[in-house]
């Protein structure tokens, strides 16, 4: 190691090791379990960034790596909040590009100690770290084997090792003092925590009043044909009408209006219509939320559980929907309109009972300013059932 580092940089570079060590470790041994995933990120990023700001003036190469420091603290802090709080998903993209800057930034580290360090091995350090992030790239998942376990097991050993004897030379070739200059960890991690919640908490009463959208007003594309039916108003919603599309498929509109108890931010809806025959089709033709004067864009999303739901929807027997609505909060009323078009014929039984379709929903009112947390989140459920008997409608609310 050369001689002109003072004792205050040798203690300076011996607590960076050691924070830097705790960090890459943290980092690499991810246990999926609970909230354990952010405890060890928020360890991970704090720790590089305490590390690295004791000894950005060793080198350009930690200088550099020190300002990456800085976007993953920043990027810790949108992700953890983003996924956790809200129900939105970070572009795959994103995560690419994080990856990418991780893999510059360890390598400037490394290249950075080396300087200090005659024991440490920088081409064997290198090849390991990125053979970690290779296997982690081509071979990660729930389903890798014990082998490629090992591997990433044995890679991390190794660069811990050099970073050991980084740490190491720190020690044996020079005097170990207390430095002037020691950041006061427990500063910035309390600060780093407090920022975390703070920009949470806003983040949780903000995205609603950003996400939600308006479109012009739904005109009805049923409005000029023959009304067969309406059915009595029935708790919840407020009507069921029948109109004669053609000569095989008749249209089936369902209304409902609800007078709001709470604020919401955001209502996921799961619909489901069932046919008794298999060579007739039904379809979930539209569904709207409206709060009488403006409609809201309304997406049609893929469950998690399905990952071919097409395949699921050709069924010719039943279709199944999922759809969400960012909601404005400060809307009191909300107004769903749902079209199933449905074949005319029915099936009779052995009593002689009619009861040829079946449809039901669910819908899930996310109340404003509450944390997200997926399921977990505090909601309000509402659900309909309902099906012909003898020609005419029957609901269950």
């Amino acid at each position: 190691m050369d001689d002109y580092i003072n004792t205050s940089e040798t203690q300076q570079l011996k607590s960076a090791i050691q924070y830097i060590i705790t960090g890459f470790l943290f980092a690499s041994l991810t246990i999926d379990i609970g909230w354990i995933p952010e405890i060890e990120g928020l360890i991970s990023v704090l720790w590089f960034f305490i590390g690295l700001r004791m000894t950005k003036g060793l080198n350009r190469k930690l200088k550099y790596a020190y300002y990456f420091s800085l976007y993953f603290l920043f990027a810790y802090l949108f992700t953890t909040i983003v996924n956790i709080q809200t129900p939105f998903t970070i572009p795959s993209y994103y995560y690419t590009i994080h990856a990418i800057l991780k893999v510059i930034q360890m390598t400037l580290i490394f290249l950075g100690l080396k300087e200090n360090s005659s024991s440490m091995r920088l081409d064997i350090t290198l090849f390991s770290y990125y053979m970690i992030c290779l296997i982690g790239t081509f071979f990660g998942g729930d389903d890798i084997s014990f082998l490629i376990w090992g591997s990433v097991l044995f890679f991390i050993y190794i660069v811990y090792h050099q970073l050991k004897k980084c740490k190491q030379d720190a020690i044996d070739c020079h005097l170990v003092m207390e430095s002037n200059d020691r950041v006061s960890t427990g500063i910035i991690m309390i600060g780093y925590c407090i920022s975390l919640f703070v920009a949470g908490y806003i983040i949780i009463w903000i995205w609603p009043l950003t996400s939600y959208h308006y479109h012009d007003l739904y005109q009805l594309t049923y409005h000029n044909l023959e009304v067969l039916d309406v059915t009595d108003q029935i708790e919840g919603w407020d009507s069921a009408t029948i109109y004669s599309m053609n000569d095989y498929q008749n249209l089936y509109v369902f209304h409902k209006q609800e007078k709001l108890d709470k604020r919401y931010a955001m209502i996921d809806s799961e619909i489901y219509c069932n046919y008794g025959l298999d060579n007739y089709d039904v379809e979930i033709g539209l569904i709207d939320f409206a709060n009488g004067e403006q409609s809201y864009e309304v997406n049609e999303r893929t469950p998690d559980y399905f990952p071919e739901i097409d395949s699921f929807f050709n069924s010719s027997s039943s279709s199944r929907r999922y759809y969400r609505v960012f909601v404005n909060p400060f809307d009191e009323t909300i107004h769903i309109t749902l079209e199933i078009q449905a074949p005319i014929s029915t099936i009779d039984n052995e009593d002689d009972e009619e009861q040829s379709i079946v449809v039901s929903g669910e819908f899930k009112y996310y109340e404003y300013g509450d944390t997200y947390f997926g399921d977990m989140h505090n909601y309000k459920s509402q659900s309909f059932y309902a099906f012909v008997y003898k020609s005419k409608w029957v609901f269950n609310d």
